[in-house]
């Protein structure tokens, strides 16, 4: 009887200790609340961009312009863009959703680059089912911020600060805004249509990605073998660019002017990676900033901003954008240059456009405007630079023919646009 206690007794403090060792992972019934599971994980920049390619279309070899001065004008596109056509990285938003309901943010991180295309991450998440959102280099970007990122990760978007006055519109015209505008921008808009407000150019270039994190319940674990569950465990996250630009050079030549403003409009104003949409909720004009060119009287200007739309023909039509994700993470470059698949045929829309305002020096002071409509879809990572020159009556002439692209030129008395910059 004694031996018959003793073996019992010792049954029993063993399974009190098994019991106490649990306390802080429960796994009866799988009960998996208080069990942390631990990610090692990284981030990586991915660029593909036709930056490079479109200035030497532009600005390269044969182009009509003297060499100093193509190569001067060309040094200082990409100086202006070095921050936005970078696969370096800034700041690193990680947002974790549990995908059991269209629940607020459960846990949220946030990291430094440090100026790297690539971060290491180690992450504890209690065990369960998350979307995983990652954003690079939004802070610091001017125009576009965090909206709704802490409450549901389908509505987490980033999107632009559209500030200031709405615009104003006479009683004959009722603006149509949406997405897609299936006939074109000018079906929306108004030829002398102009906005109250503007927004600011966008200074980074901003980076996403998404994934689902699934993880298995402690009191499971042993039923996965050792590959699945580095697989589980250990990951490796592509983020790619969701901004894009234009820029315009133009040469003053005789022409008589006191000032010039340009402008680009017809792109998206937000975007949620959750889905990889963007939205057209407005038509904002984006304020183009002045690219320095010290040593001559040439001008150039530069937006940054979200992508245009594509009709649904033309998605269908344009090639996807494919990344060869077997050369990372251990394998430079992160860039890659290419002018696919963002090269296409003409839509036969206008899609976006620059404007162009010259206030000449003239006794009316009076103003001409010069649209650029563009039938080319301007997709995220993309540079589209056109050259002109300014004839003596403020309009902009093109060196060359463009393709997919129509100028409508209207004079307007007064130096009347005066945008609020929001």
């Amino acid at each position: 009887m004694k031996r018959i206690w003793k073996r019992n007794a010792l049954i029993v403090c063993c399974m009190a200790a098994f019991a106490a060792a649990q306390t802080a992972c429960s796994v009866i019934d799988e009960d998996t609340d208080d069990c942390l599971a631990e990610y090692d994980a990284t981030y990586v920049l991915h660029l593909v961009t036709n930056e490079e390619h479109e200035i030497q279309r532009v600005l390269g070899e044969g182009a009509d312009v003297a060499e100093p001065l193509r190569n001067d004008i060309a040094e200082a596109l990409r100086n202006h863009l070095k921050n936005v056509f970078s696969y370096a990285g800034n700041d690193l938003d990680l947002s974790f959703y549990d995908l059991k309901g269209f629940l607020p943010r459960a846990q949220q991180e946030q990291h430094s680059f440090d100026g790297q295309p690539i971060k290491h991450v180690y992450l504890s998440l209690p065990v369960g089912e998350y979307r995983h959102i990652a954003s690079a280099n939004i802070n610091g970007n001017d125009a576009a911020s965090y909206y709704k990122y802490d409450q549901s990760w389908h509505d987490a978007s980033l999107k632009l600060n559209l500030e200031g006055p709405a615009p104003l519109f006479d009683g004959s015209f009722t603006p149509s805004f949406g997405f897609p505008w299936q006939e074109g921008i000018d079906s929306d808009l108004p030829s002398n249509y102009i906005p109250a407000t503007s927004i600011r150019s966008m200074h980074t270039g901003m980076y996403t990605g998404r994934r689902d994190l699934i993880s298995p319940s402690y009191g499971s674990y042993k039923e996965y073998n050792e590959k699945k569950v580095q697989e589980e465990y250990t990951f490796t996250q592509p983020l790619y660019i969701a901004n894009s630009a234009a820029a315009l050079i133009l040469d003053p030549r005789t022409a008589k002017f006191s000032d010039v403003q340009m402008f680009t409009t017809g792109f998206a104003t937000r975007f949620t990676p959750a889905d990889s949409t963007f939205h057209f909720d407005d038509l904002p004009l984006v304020k183009a900033e002045s690219v320095s060119l010290p040593n001559t009287n040439w001008m150039c200007f530069c937006t940054v901003n979200f992508p245009s739309r594509e009709p649904a023909r033309q998605q269908s039509m344009a090639p996807t954008r494919a990344v060869d994700t077997s050369v990372y993470p251990d394998n430079a470059p992160y860039r890659i240059d290419t002018d696919d698949p963002f090269l296409y045929d003409d839509c036969g829309q206008n899609i976006w456009r620059y404007e162009v305002y010259v206030k000449m020096k003239d006794a009316k002071e009076s103003v001409t405007r010069t649209v650029l409509n563009i039938r080319h879809p301007l997709r995220a990572g993309q540079l589209k630079i056109i050259k002109a020159y300014i004839d003596d009556q403020g309009v902009i002439r093109l060196y060359e023919n463009e393709v997919g692209l129509a100028v409508d030129i209207e004079w307007q008395e007064g130096w009347i646009f005066n945008p609020v910059i929001g």
